[in-house]
């Protein structure tokens, strides 16, 4: 038996190609050869591209990685390919995971790959150079902006806080939702139906975030993720707006070590917004015994580990997270706490509509406000989101 199957994993950079394509090396020694497994990566800047191919071209992939908030989409074109009650067991069943699998009518369409969620990295040293209580510090919006202020105020620092606003649109959508749970406001409605972000709860919550990416300097306005964690790393923020990658990086190369020494975690105000990445078999796969046999080694709690989490952030194996070396770590078990007890957008049949539109639309109205600020910027977010809404509820309702 000689099967090529093929799998599209999330692009994440140099490092994660050579740890899978040493997994890989691994997988088909153990197998003797007999499945063999091409892996592609999905395009950066536009993932969901990649899906939407495979699903309407029913192309070669039979495994894709995909964001968690997706699957429910994908499951209303009847394109996946659901797992048996015991096929899920084999894997563990759902206490192996610390996210749970998506399950639509208690069938499982989609195994949890990675975990994620958004943290508030921040410099222990210049807090208390600052005057400010940690305790505190991030718990509430108006403590974020007093805490940045205070920063600015009584630090050289030359930044009070480094985030990805005007670059990364789905890490800016993710830490602009909590903001807005914070308020009492949310992206869509209960049941679905229609979105809610022009909502006046939903726009204070992204007003005050707004306002607090104003305390990025003008120099780290325009930074991608990666630049701008590295300004956090290299001393020249006191904050950082990023996700469980971040702390690795920092416990992991020894240029940081300083930074590292001084560094700690805290959970944005309201719920942090948690997620990851789950693995999907495509319908359309002609070789799915195969593909099940790939997805089991990788959610393997062994191989799990064994990726970096800098790059692959956090695994979603609880036993793989339970033997991590840093487990006692306090704040790794803030992230584990952030994963844990965060809260995710919710699973959409046409969230994945949402999630573009206003991620984009975030960003450019970050771009704005940093090049003009608005003398009202409640108004002016009415002004820019509430079109938008109209819009897309025009959609979701047809």
């Amino acid at each position: 038996m000689n099967i090529e199957i093929e799998a599209a994993l999330w692009p994440r950079g140099v490092r994660a190609d050579q740890e899978i394509a040493a997994l890989l090396q691994h997988y088909h020694v153990g197998n003797k050869g007999e499945i063999r497994v091409r892996v592609h990566n999905m395009d950066a800047q536009n993932p969901w591209h990649d899906v939407s191919h495979t699903m309407s071209h029913r192309s070669a992939t039979d495994i894709t990685e995909i964001g968690a908030s997706w699957v429910d989409g994908l499951v209303a074109t009847h394109s996946l390919r659901p797992f048996s009650t015991q096929e899920f067991a084999t894997l563990g069943g759902t206490d192996a995971f610390a996210l749970p699998p998506w399950t639509s009518n208690h069938v499982v369409y989609s195994i949890p790959y990675r975990a994620d969620a958004r943290l508030i990295f921040y410099r222990r040293d210049l807090l208390a150079q600052a005057g400010v209580d940690e305790s505190t510090a991030f718990t509430t919006p108006q403590n974020v902006l007093q805490t940045l202020e205070k920063l600015k105020q009584h630090t050289s620092v030359k930044s009070p806080l480094v985030a990805p606003v005007t670059t990364d649109r789905f890490i800016n959508l993710s830490f602009a939702v909590s903001w807005a749970w914070s308020m009492g406001g949310d992206l869509v409605d209960p049941m679905g139906t229609q979105v809610t972000f022009d909502q006046p709860q939903t726009l204070a919550g992204i007003a005050d975030y707004l306002r607090a990416a104003s305390y990025i300097a003008p120099a780290f306005r325009n930074l991608e993720s990666n630049e701008s964690d590295l300004a956090f790393c290299s001393g020249h923020a006191a904050v950082a707006f990023s996700g469980p990658w971040l702390f690795f990086e920092l416990m992991e190369n020894p240029a940081f070590a300083q930074i590292a020494q001084n560094m700690a975690i805290a959970l944005p105000p309201g719920q942090p917004c948690n997620g990851g990445t789950h693995l999907v078999i495509w319908q359309h796969s002609e070789q799915q015994e195969a593909a099940l046999d790939f997805v089991r080694f990788l959610t393997n709690p062994q191989v799990q580990g064994e990726l970096s989490g800098s790059s692959f952030i956090m695994p979603a194996s609880q036993a793989a997270i339970q033997a991590s070396p840093y487990i006692h770590n306090p704040n790794y078990q803030m992230i584990v706490k952030a994963i844990r007890t965060g809260r995710s957008y919710g699973n959409l049949p046409m969230w994945i509509v949402v999630e573009d539109r206003l991620s984009r639309l975030l960003t450019q109205i970050g771009q704005e406000c940093f090049e003009t600020p608005p003398a009202d910027l409640d108004a002016f977010l009415a002004l820019r989101l509430k079109p938008l809404a109209r819009r897309v509820n025009i959609t979701l309702a047809t």
